[in-house]
């Protein structure tokens, strides 16, 4: 069992190299995702911290820094778990919310990036890159913060992880997470896809032109993806996020949940937001932010922003 486990970290791992292989290449100015879109990042840091804030995660960020400096925490130790090429804990950083963090990744490439991108910055002294999953080697409660950032998601047992999350927590720690929290391998509801489709139509032909793949369109409207193509492409990718927000409340019974949406902005509007450009596209674009935000709201949310303490 542990061999398997050990190959398919081993797999996961290869695959994020990869990506940050690819990501390096094609760079990204043009706006095919919604983190990469200032107008769509503005939407989710207001609805996370009440501001209109630039750049990915900034608003999460914020409200962690408020609420830990609202406990009289003294330098916040922070554990971050599939942390990527660490940028957003560089990020998590220089919002001054912590003052160290230990990053956790499985991709060697990207272990290696990270540590290139703390020098860059200036963190080497503040953030440790470690290769490996921390939850096989830390039990203590060693932590003021376990931050996951569109990691959790990721994890084969994401009720074990925030079980592993409350324990290593100290009393008056916090747990964030910013997450993917939809059906496993996104199987998202008939219902949810015909309200977006419905939305959708809004959308007029000019604006569907598939981001930096000229003559390409993408649909107006969405479907359910094959979920062997998706396990294919990235064996991590959501094979337990159904459980999450169940396993939370289980975990902390206290937490605040704030949905962030997605049905929207990750379903059906991914590789076209580069294609807003004019007053009149922007417009558009709110307000289908807009009705992003009422359908979180009132019916279902992809993704997730939670905050949850450790009482004892």
């Amino acid at each position: 069992m542990k061999n398997a486990m050990d190959e398919l970290s081993k797999k996961i791992g290869s695959f994020w190299d990869n990506k940050l292989k690819a990501t390096k290449e094609q760079g990204d100015a043009l706006r095919r995702h919604w983190w990469e879109d200032p107008h769509t990042l503005r939407h989710i840091n207001r609805i996370v911290c009440g501001e209109p804030l630039d750049g990915m995660s900034a608003g999460f960020h914020r409200r962690i820094g408020q609420i830990l400096s609202g406990r009289g925490i003294k330098k916040p130790r922070a554990i971050s778990i599939g942390a990527g090429s660490g940028m957003k804990e560089i990020w998590l950083l220089q919002s001054n919310a912590v003052a160290t963090v230990d990053a956790y990744e499985l991709g060697p490439g990207m272990v290696e990036e990270g540590r290139r991108l703390a020098k860059q910055y200036g963190m080497e002294d503040r953030m440790q890159m470690h290769l490996g999953s921390p939850l096989e080697e830390i039990a203590d409660e060693s932590y003021d913060l376990v931050y996951w950032n569109n990691a959790l998601h990721h994890m084969p047992d994401t009720p074990a992880a925030l079980t592993w999350s409350h324990g290593i927590l100290k009393p008056g720690g916090l747990l964030a997470f910013d997450d993917y929290v939809g059906p496993n391998r996104f199987q998202f509801s008939d219902e949810l896809i015909d309200r977006v489709n419905q939305i959708t139509t809004l959308i007029p032909d000019r604006l569907l032109g598939k981001v930096g793949c000229p003559g390409e369109k993408m649909p107006k409207r969405v479907s359910r993806w094959d979920p062997a193509v998706v396990e294919a492409d990235d064996p991590s990718e959501a094979p337990d996020s159904g459980r999450i927000l169940p396993a939370l409340h289980s975990t902390f019974p206290e937490a605040e949940v704030i949905p962030t949406g997605g049905a929207i902005y990750f379903l059906a509007l991914n590789h076209l937001f580069g294609n807003f450009d004019s007053e009149e596209d922007i417009a558009l674009l709110n307000l289908l932010l807009l009705a992003d935000r009422l359908l979180a709201e009132r019916f279902e949310t992809p993704y997730t922003v939670a905050f949850a303490s450790r009482s004892c």
